[in-house]
């Protein structure tokens, strides 16, 4: 009996002893249950700390190779697309220095009207520029034609002023004509013109401009006869011109064409034995005319 509860005794004293053991785990378990900790904190040392610290050591070589690479072979070994990017801030930064060298004449269209609308600047287009004007604008002009017969000749010279679109000019006409009976008859007529210059460049789209204009003339006729000389200075008549102008930067290529009637009465001889012509010269013509002009 005695030896029955010795063995009893032994056997209750290995439960008690199992269950405390059981109650405190290995630490292994723990961090398989709530995860692998790798470091020199982790309380155990697991194979695939081991694992993950050669990954990350193979990931760093492979950068370090590349950055070597790269900083060997240049842009050569950079892809299309970094290229291309490169490529557009290069052209960007290439144009914002131009832009800011040539201010307002390198403005698109687009950006040209903005800044119409906003601070009010004016100016015009010249091929695919812009240039930029002040309020009140000017122009210079002059132009020359000249037209050849066989027993007579025409030319002319006009000059003009336009302050923005309405001009001021004069034109002189000078023409001399042979008869066959070697009478030779020779004028000379100034025109007072006025003329007012409309833009087509909203138009066209170029930097057109057309003119029209009108004068009135005075001037001096001078008949020559195998006897006399009669000359008059009473005249009458006008003029009309119209004059197309296209822009190259501050210059202006001018062409037109010119329609001109003009009639001398009261020939008279400065001999008072004579007796004056009667009736009177009549001249009328047209003439094609072309010059260069400035545009301020």
């Amino acid at each position: 009996m005695p030896k029955f509860r010795l063995i009893l005794i032994a056997l209750f004293g290995m439960f008690i002893l199992g269950c405390s053991t059981s109650s405190n785990r290995n630490p292994a378990y723990q961090g398989k249950k709530s995860g692998i900790r790798c470091g020199k904190s982790a309380p155990v040392v697991h194979a695939e700390c081991f694992e993950a610290q050669e990954r990350i050591e193979e990931a760093r070589r492979k950068a370090r190779r590349k950055s070597d690479h790269d900083s060997w072979c240049g842009t050569a070994c950079l892809a299309a697309k970094q290229k291309k990017r490169m490529e557009q801030l290069r052209q960007r930064k290439k144009k914002q220095e131009y832009s800011d060298w040539c201010g307002t004449a390198c403005l698109s269209g687009r950006q040209k009207s903005k800044l119409e609308g906003k601070s009010g600047l004016t100016g015009e287009w010249i091929g695919e520029h812009w240039y930029e004007r002040h309020a009140d604008s000017f122009r210079l002009r002059r132009m020359s034609g000249e037209n050849t017969f066989e027993s007579a000749w025409a030319k002319n010279t006009s000059y003009a002023l336009i302050l923005n679109n309405w001009g001021l000019g004069q034109t002189i006409e000078e023409t001399y004509e042979l008869y066959p009976d070697d009478t030779v008859v020779t004028t000379k007529s100034q025109y007072l013109e006025f003329g007012f210059t409309f833009n087509l460049s909203d138009t066209t789209g170029d930097s057109l401009t057309l003119t029209l204009g009108a004068g009135a003339p005075r001037g001096e006729i001078e008949v020559t006869t195998s006897t006399n000389t009669f000359g008059s200075t009473s005249v009458s008549g006008a003029g009309y011109f119209a004059v197309l102008g296209i822009e190259f930067w501050i210059f202006e290529l001018l062409a037109g064409y010119r329609v001109s009637n003009i009639k001398y009465t009261g020939l008279g001889s400065s001999d008072s034995s004579v007796l004056g012509l009667e009736g009177s010269y009549t001249m009328s013509g047209s003439q094609t005319m072309y010059g260069l002009g400035l545009s301020f």
